[in-house]
């Protein structure tokens, strides 16, 4: 299933953002927008796992 995000209205860029459990569901919504945003995204995904997002 496509999921559709908001587009924000503000802008991250330059800014980095550190999300727990950005693997899914909430986490990974949030982590996406932040992303949208213009922020570096580190998504902490599972014990000891962590993926880096850039834009």
């Amino acid at each position: 299933m496509q999921q559709s995000f908001p587009q924000p209205t503000f802008t991250l860029a330059g800014q980095t953002a550190i999300v727990t459990g950005g693997s899914s569901g909430i986490g990974a919504g949030i982590a996406h927008v932040l992303a949208a945003a213009g922020a570096n995204v580190v998504r902490e995904t599972c014990a000891g796992c962590v993926a880096f997002s850039t834009n």
